[in-house]
């Protein structure tokens, strides 16, 4: 039996034969900073089952995504609940590019000032709760570029003026 590793440490381990993490119950704190995103997920398949866990984001000042998800990666995120705090910048970090992304939520809790940003990405949101944590939001909490997204019984709540930005080039699905 292999003891548990940190999350960035896993996600390391992955490969084409072993991309599934599992979280154990409990609470995970990643930091990202002026060097990075505090969460990296490289352009590979990944699955995460969080159900029980809860992964905080600290919050430093820091000006990067807390989770970026790189060009090429196809990443599935399951029963995670997330807190991002007064982060300065996006929670989840789609850019595919010129090579396309794909990022699926399932059953996700996030609570953060900006939830997900994408470009070039595809995205699915299903039975989650996205929730925007601010009044004094510069930015859309959900904000799609150049993105094929579905959302599927999924609840968008928050306090700022707009909620979701559909940019040039993308297409949004909305059903309950």
């Amino acid at each position: 039996v292999e003891a548990p590793c940190s999350l960035p440490r896993a996600v390391a381990l992955a490969s084409a034969q072993r991309f599934t993490i599992k979280l154990l119950p409990g609470t995970f704190t990643i930091n990202p900073d002026q060097n990075g995103p505090g969460l990296l997920l490289p352009g590979k398949k990944l699955t995460l089952h969080g159900f029980g866990a809860t992964l905080n984001i600290a919050v430093s000042g820091a000006t990067f995504q807390a989770i970026d998800v790189r060009p090429g990666s196809d990443v599935l995120v399951r029963g995670l609940n997330v807190q991002y705090p007064n982060g300065e910048s996006t929670t989840f970090d789609c850019l595919g590019n010129t090579v396309p992304s794909r990022l699926e939520l399932d059953r996700v809790q996030v609570k953060a000032r900006s939830i997900i940003a994408s470009n070039t990405c595809v995205v699915v949101i299903r039975r989650s709760t996205l929730t925007e944590d601010s009044t004094a939001v510069i930015v859309p909490p959900i904000s799609f570029a150049n993105s094929t997204v579905s959302i599927d019984r999924t609840l968008i709540d928050g306090t700022a003026s707009f909620g979701i930005r559909v940019q040039t080039g993308s297409q949004l699905k909305l059903t309950n």
